[in-house]
């Protein structure tokens, strides 16, 4: 991010680090509950608020270059202070076992934001409400049969300069314990619908600019192991929503 040389993205999109830009300093306060209902189920609600001041945004300009003699124009994007951001929002987790072999995890983020900032002439202020979600439930049978889904949703956002559509994605698993434990048989999908593109605009006083950016299509995985003379590796424990993760 500091680093002022040029990278190309592609033909008509630049980054540049920007050397100058000062660190963020965040005030964070949250109340959090952990509250068991029942074997079953339990809540963990947490309310919070931060403040940040020198705020990192992205800028974005047009430029005009040139380049082997052919003018052209493109869009540059650097990283800048551009003011000060204030969130507030819940946080909601509920975990529900409803049977030994069912799982279920269910997480859900009401954040109301407001930033006030400039750079470079162009305005950042913006405030608004952005919601994240996840669902994961797992399933296992006969102690050696799981199947795992992960459901991600990422609401839209409009601030300062860009505006981005909401986000929605699943990735689904299967695992099969074999061989007296010894080996396992998984089966991933990573984006099973193939809807993890980020569908941004970018605005200026003389340009809009459309983007779609995919970190990685979908991708489907066929893996065998076989555990030859140790016993198998058990692993440590992840969130309460991943005691078997069988997704990459």
């Amino acid at each position: 991010m500091i680093i002022p040389f040029s990278s190309f993205t592609d033909e008509r999109n630049v980054f540049s680090g920007n050397p100058e830009i000062d660190p963020s300093y965040t005030n964070l306060s949250e109340l959090n509950y952990n509250y068991k209902i029942s074997k079953k189920l339990s809540i963990n609600p947490t309310l919070y608020y931060r403040g940040t001041s020198d705020e990192m945004e992205f800028f974005v300009e047009k430029q005009t270059v040139t380049i082997d003699n052919e003018t052209r124009e493109v869009f540059v994007s650097t990283i800048a202070n551009i003011g000060q951001y204030n969130a507030f929002g819940l946080e909601m987790g509920v975990s529900y076992k409803p049977f030994p072999w069912w799982n279920m995890y269910l997480e859900f983020t009401f954040n109301g934001f407001k930033q006030v900032g400039s750079f470079r002439g162009a305005s950042f202020d913006g405030e608004g409400v952005l919601i994240y979600g996840r669902y994961n439930t797992t399933i296992s049978f006969l102690d050696y049969f799981k199947l795992q889904v992960q459901n991600n949703y990422r609401g839209p956002i409009e601030t300062g300069q860009y505006k981005r559509k909401g986000i929605y994605q699943m990735n689904a698993g299967l695992s099969i314990d074999l061989f007296n434990q010894r080996g396992l048989l998984t089966f991933n999908i990573n984006d099973v619908f193939n809807s993890g593109v980020r569908k941004v605009t970018s605005f200026g006083s003389d340009f809009t600019r459309d983007l779609e950016l995919q970190n990685r299509i979908r991708q489907i995985n066929l893996s065998f192991s076989y555990i030859f003379n140790q016993n198998k590796n058990k692993g440590k424990k992840g969130n309460q929503y991943d005691n078997f993760k069988i997704i990459n």
